[in-house]
């Protein structure tokens, strides 16, 4: 028995029986149990076509679809190499459309990226890119090369660096409390918060 099932017993008319031991009721729950099964193979096949769903050659596919071609690289850097690819499709070319499309992508605040225009002319560069983006070597050169496809014609990459995990950011905190006692000829007194 199925949602299904129950949805289609109870289009039935009234003078139909409908408990679970009527002919009426078991037809229905055969009908009801291919109709449940081709719901799930549609939301799996669906799910094939989601960039965040897709994986191994499914997801291939849905990168050939936006011209992103494979290589060696996991399933999570190759989604953000299609949505990297999508977004910038969608925007013009500016040192801050590529900030957004970084921040956009990878899931990353906008603030973790440095791109700032070159000393030469019509060049940009990229300084600290974080290490949670690219951990090796593989994908730091594909985003090299992504990054230097999606300039603007006539942009340049003048310099990009990758933040090393030891560069990374280590936020410290600390509560002293403390209280000293001072004496003097004159006076003696009781300093707390210092």
């Amino acid at each position: 028995m199925t949602a299904i099932t129950d949805e289609l017993v109870a289009l039935l008319p009234i003078s139909y029986p409908r408990n679970p031991e009527s002919n009426w009721y078991k037809i229905l729950d055969l009908f009801g149990y291919e109709l449940d099964t081709i719901q799930k193979s549609t939301l799996r096949i669906l799910s094939w076509h989601s960039i965040d769903e897709a994986s191994g050659k499914a997801l291939e596919v849905v990168g050939n679809e936006y011209g992103v071609t494979r290589t060696t690289i996991d399933d999570e850097f190759y989604r953000f190499l299609i949505k990297s690819h999508i977004e910038m499709g969608l925007r013009v070319g500016t040192v801050n459309d590529l900030i957004h499309v970084l921040s956009n992508t990878s899931g990353l605040d906008a603030s973790a990226f440095d791109v700032r225009n070159g000393q030469e002319p019509m060049s940009v560069k990229v300084l600290n890119m974080p290490t949670a983006l690219t951990p090796d070597e593989n994908q730091r050169q594909l985003v090299i090369d992504w990054i230097e496809a999606v300039l603007p014609a006539g942009v340049r990459l003048e310099e990009i660096s990758f933040r090393s995990a030891s560069e990374s950011e280590i936020g410290l905190g600390m509560v002293i409390e403390s209280a000293s006692w001072f004496k003097s000829p004159v006076a003696t007194m009781n300093v707390e918060d210092m």
